[in-house]
């Protein structure tokens, strides 16, 4: 693994990443990572991965649009039908929510924070029940991701993947399966 030797403009492209997150440089993994060995693992679970995990509290669905850079109506109604909306006045904390209305709520939360939706009914609901939003964010230089072993974000809570430049080998896989946002400056998918 090499270490980060980034170029003025490489630097200040992806300190712009890092800066919403409050985070600078110093946060960031500075050697090249690599799946040639296995996966690597960004999961909003504890100790799972070679990158420092960097817990952020957002206070609000609108504030993980902006982290994320979702614009509304981006993606709206992609497949993911009109949810009902969500009466404000029905519960006042989350231990008083029926499975159904949890599922309910995290549905149209997830579809308003990305855009799918513009009802500000989840938005407001979500920040009266639940509270403070906690993100895992991750940050590293770079990434060589070869067939076989992918590069994987997972995790319960929203995940955020901050890459300055990402290299993709033939074969090579991104695999998602964590509500967030995979964030890269450079993006190269190499020839055989």
């Amino acid at each position: 693994m090499s270490n980060m030797t980034l170029d003025q403009a490489q630097r200040q492209r992806f300190e712009s990443l890092l800066s919403p997150f409050k985070l600078g440089l110093e946060h960031a993994h500075t050697s090249t990572l690599s799946t040639i060995q296995g996966p690597v693992v960004h999961s909003s679970d504890p100790d799972v991965g070679p990158v420092k995990r960097h817990i952020i509290n957002v206070e609000s669905l609108d504030d993980i649009r902006r982290l994320f850079r979702v614009t509304p109506r981006l993606t709206h109604d992609r497949g993911h039908g009109r949810l009902k909306s969500w009466n404000t006045g029905e519960v006042a904390s989350a231990s008083e929510l029926s499975k159904a209305q949890v599922q309910h709520l995290y549905r149209g939360a997830l579809a308003y924070a990305f855009g799918h939706s513009d009802d500000s009914s989840f938005h407001q609901a979500t920040n009266a029940v639940v509270g403070p939003i906690e993100l895992s964010v991750f940050a590293a230089s770079s990434i060589d991701i070869y067939p076989g072993n992918p590069l994987v974000i997972s995790g319960s809570t929203p995940v955020v993947v901050v890459y300055d430049t990402i290299n993709i080998h033939p074969g090579g896989q991104i695999q998602i399966s964590a509500a967030g946002s995979l964030q890269v400056n450079v993006l190269n998918r190499l020839a055989s």
